[in-house]
């Protein structure tokens, strides 16, 4: 029996409102609920990380080799896809 008095056959630490809370204090599911600036951070962070490789692939088209500037413009619009990503994962 819990506090209310209702048998439930679900632990404690198990049921859905204590699974909530810990998620909303988990530092993933934190970035949102704070400051839009500690957010944005994040999601830059994320996305500055992860541009080297994007661009290290790009680079090894031939023809974006010849030509920097869209080899650099592709990197940065492939390397959206990680903060995208994580986005999506917060709002499911």
């Amino acid at each position: 029996m819990d506090s209310s008095g209702v048998s439930c056959p679900v632990p404690p630490e198990q049921r859905p409102l204590e699974e909530f809370q810990q998620l909303c204090g988990s530092w993933f599911f934190s970035w949102p609920t704070g400051q839009s600036s500690s957010l944005m951070r994040s999601l830059l962070t994320s996305w500055l990380l992860i541009l080297p490789v994007c661009i290290l692939v790009a680079s090894g088209s031939w023809t974006l080799k010849q030509d920097p500037p869209r080899l650099i413009v592709a990197g940065a619009v492939a390397s959206l896809v990680l903060p995208i990503l994580l986005l999506v994962r917060q709002w499911l």
